[in-house]
């Protein structure tokens, strides 16, 4: 079962571009390691809440890629690579809005969400998305 990792609000934070086909990102071996605060494999989907309240759907693949959709439907990808606490990220296309943005991401709350600091200081609460659960219907034939 694939567990899924939304990193919702860092898309909010991320001025993303359209999605287009995202490259692969280097040193992805290192990305597949990589833990985020609240313990599990930064691969997945989370829910990001902004200081205004704005949501984004964030989800990191195993291939160093990721997806994000704003609370408006704007939808963008990239790549992305993690080190310690910093998670950094980079939107397909180029132009304003769309360079690397690094975030330094707090110890892990009770609850498991962690608060994602942007280099100009503003903050997001981040929160893993509950792993999809599988049927337990055991109807017999």
């Amino acid at each position: 079962m694939k567990e899924l990792i939304a990193v919702a609000a860092l898309a909010t934070l991320c001025a993303c571009g359209q999605a287009d086909e995202a490259q692969p990102a280097p040193g992805v071996a290192e990305v597949a390691a990589a833990d985020v605060p609240d313990g599990g494999p930064v691969e997945g989907s989370y829910t990001v809440t902004n200081a205004d309240g704005s949501t984004t759907s964030w989800t990191n693949n195993g291939d160093g890629t990721y997806s994000a959709t704003l609370g408006d439907g704007t939808e963008g990808s990239g790549t992305f690579a993690m080190a310690g606490r910093e998670y950094c990220y980079d939107p397909v296309g180029d132009g304003e809005g769309l360079e690397e943005v690094c975030l330094a991401f707090s110890d892990a709350a009770e609850d498991g969400s962690w608060t994602s600091t942007r280099p100009d200081g503003s903050t997001a609460t981040v929160k893993r998305d509950a792993p999809a659960q599988e049927s337990t219907d055991t109807a017999t034939e």
